[in-house]
């Protein structure tokens, strides 16, 4: 009887060993990066069949301390960032390509996304009542083109975590509510879930 449960055990032993495999081998400490391998790094599908195109996702390091939103537009990427203060106060800005791209003085980049060929953020801007919030749509070489106190549209007050842009105008989310900005002017407004 003790040999058979011995037996078993073995036999039970082996069975997990095979189901399981070895365990892979340690890499040598060359001092050079490990070669990748086919299995770990994923080719696009030629043969797409899904809306879209066939992509290969990569981490991206913008070398921010931290990195709030990022988005394309064109062949170049964008990133809401945040660099810590060390002998000042901390920087909100907007990189592009992983390098700084807009930085207003006395400022916040808060949230951002891409529009139609333009960039559309809003930012958070010191003066002498406070903080002042403010629409800004900048062109991809970082020219301001057009800047709208959200304020003076009773918005000034309102915190807003989302935005994207649409053929209609730029919509801005939070606080209970997207609101729509077109042409100056809130177009519309709607009442959503608020944020947990």
């Amino acid at each position: 009887m003790k040999r058979r449960s011995t037996m078993a055990l073995a036999l039970a032993f082996a069975l997990l060993l095979a189901a399981c495999g070895a365990p892979p081998a340690p890499a040598a400490e060359t001092g050079a990066a490990p070669a990748q391998t086919a299995a770990t790094t994923p080719e696009p599908v030629s043969d797409w069949q899904s809306e879209g195109r066939a992509y290969k996702q990569s981490p991206v390091n913008t070398g921010a301390d931290s990195t709030f939103d990022i988005f394309g537009l064109g062949a170049d990427y964008y990133a809401t960032a945040m660099f810590f203060g060390t002998d000042g106060p901390s920087e909100y800005i907007l990189l592009k390509n992983g390098a700084r791209f807009y930085a207003p003085e006395e400022a916040a980049v808060e949230l951002a996304c891409a529009g139609d060929g333009c960039l559309w953020l809003t930012e958070s801007r010191r003066s002498g009542e406070g903080a002042q919030s403010l629409l800004v749509q900048l062109s991809t070489e970082g020219e301001v083109l057009s800047e709208l106190d959200l304020g003076a549209l009773g918005l000034g007050e309102a915190y807003f975590s989302a935005m994207g842009a649409s053929a209609e105008g730029v919509w801005l989310v939070g606080s209970g509510r997207a609101v729509l900005i077109s042409g100056g002017a809130v177009a519309a407004e709607l009442t959503v879930p608020a944020e947990a």
